[in-house]
């Protein structure tokens, strides 16, 4: 019973540990999802900056960006009427190659209960609008350990060799 005990403790401990070092992993991120923003989308907010237009080849001319107070990208979008949130309304735009939103993306998944990728992005769109997200969330859900085990296809048994009785 000792021995039991112990090791649930142990094993407690660690979640603990783990859950503290996933919150200063996404602070850190958090902090650092300025610059990723301005080391992807460093012409959009020049350009944003000095009223210019965006150029034809970005990829986030057509969600019409603009900068808020904080320096982030948001979307103007075509909600404006409807009672939501400011968030919801105007998503943050995040760049689809920064860890960060490897991280939201994973930890929406898991939050949820490892549903699949259209619920997990659902949720994701609330506050943050990632350009090809379906493909980052489809490939963190590919990456999920758990959902591998769940999906996972049953391994096809090979036939043993028939005793000499059995054979005619």
């Amino acid at each position: 019973m000792a021995k039991w005990s112990s090791t649930y403790f142990r094993f407690g401990t660690l979640l603990r540990g783990i859950g503290i070092s996933f919150q200063c992993a996404c602070n850190s991120y958090r902090a650092e999802g300025i610059s990723c923003r301005h080391k992807f989308y460093s012409a959009e907010i020049s350009a944003l900056r000095s009223n210019k237009q965006l150029r034809n080849s970005s990829e986030i001319k057509s969600l019409v960006p603009y900068l808020d107070e904080g320096c982030l990208l948001r979307i103007t979008g075509r909600l404006l009427e409807a009672e939501l949130c400011f968030g919801e309304k105007h998503p943050i735009i995040l760049p689809r190659r920064c860890k960060f939103a490897e991280l939201l993306a994973t930890r929406e998944h898991e939050r949820i209960g490892h549903c699949d990728a259209s619920a997990t992005l659902t949720q994701l769109r609330k506050k943050y609008w990632i350009p090809k997200g379906r493909q980052l969330v489809k490939t963190m859900i590919r990456i999920c350990v758990i959902c591998k085990k769940y999906n996972a296809e049953p391994a096809d048994q090979l036939s043993g060799q028939l005793p000499r009785d059995r054979i005619s």
